[in-house]
């Protein structure tokens, strides 16, 4: 039997967070939650993005927007809804919460849901800070768990493995010989070993900038959306010179396990030989 569960090691992951502005007197302080809890959680300022939108109503719309960018791990969802002497309240929590959801199952991208729904502003106020804790961090540590959890799960090509480099992490979401897809995640200041491989040809895309790559005796300052061709044989390293986070989509075609991978270089006292 197998047992798999999200954990809070945040460190490099991207989160946006969705806030209405419509009863801003709670909201703002479900805001402040959310940040505590990522930045707890190792979550750099410069990896969260806050977007502002009227009401909780207009929630669902701008976090599918947001998921569907592939920017970011997980989109958070902050709100209050407080019950007035209308069916107003029924409506709009009902319509947000679908629609939040819906976000979260047409994307694939976690989506949470931290919207108050209660019936005076006293109980908003009590969940937002007060005595009944900040549903903000929760909605935060939940987008951290989720985003954790769903890289464990296979996926339609098999299942996603994820190892932790000294530079950063590979993510492999598919590897069905003789192909791979691979997000590789540098982290600021940090670079990989100068290595090759004998028996796999590589497509690398940049999807941040910040990134020198290295191609036999070629170096580039990459920008994001550069396309780069590693024959095999052939020497490569990625450095990271940004101060965020660097991610390269890597497409290899050919024996694409790692004990075809031979370092000449590192930086971080490991042998050089297979399993970088």
């Amino acid at each position: 039997m197998s047992e798999l569960r999200g954990d809070l090691h945040a460190r490099g992951r991207r989160f946006a967070i969705a806030v209405a502005r419509f009863n801003e007197l709670v909201t703002r302080k479900l805001l402040e939650g959310a940040l505590a809890g990522l930045h707890a959680n190792g979550v750099a300022e410069e990896d969260v993005d806050v977007v502002w939108v009227p009401g909780a109503f207009e929630l669902p719309l701008v976090a599918r927007r947001l998921a569907r960018s592939r920017t970011f791990d997980a989109v958070i969802c902050l709100g209050a809804v407080i019950r007035g002497e209308t069916a107003h309240f029924e409506l709009i929590a009902g319509q947000a919460a679908a629609g939040i959801r819906e976000a979260a199952d047409t994307t694939g991208v976690p989506v949470t849901f931290g919207v108050l729904t209660t019936e005076t502003l006293e109980q908003a106020l009590d969940r937002a800070g007060g005595k009944h804790g900040n549903k903000g961090w929760d909605a935060a540590t939940a987008a951290i768990e989720m985003a954790s959890l769903l890289e464990q799960l296979p996926t339609q090509g098999g299942r996603t493995v994820i190892v932790d480099k000294p530079w950063g992490k590979v993510v492999t979401y598919a590897l069905n010989q003789p192909s791979s897809v691979r997000v590789i995640t540098v982290e600021p200041g940090q670079e990989t070993s100068v290595h090759y491989h004998q028996m796999r040809d590589e497509m690398w895309v940049v999807l941040d900038p910040g990134l020198s790559v290295q191609i036999g005796n070629r170096q580039v300052d990459a920008s994001s959306g550069e396309e780069f061709m590693v024959s095999a044989e052939t020497t490569h390293r990625i450095a990271n010179t940004g101060t965020t986070r660097g991610r390269v989509l890597e497409i290899a075609y050919g024996y694409t396990t790692e004990d075809d991978t031979l370092r000449l270089q590192d930086d971080y006292g490991r042998p050089l030989e297979p399993d970088w």
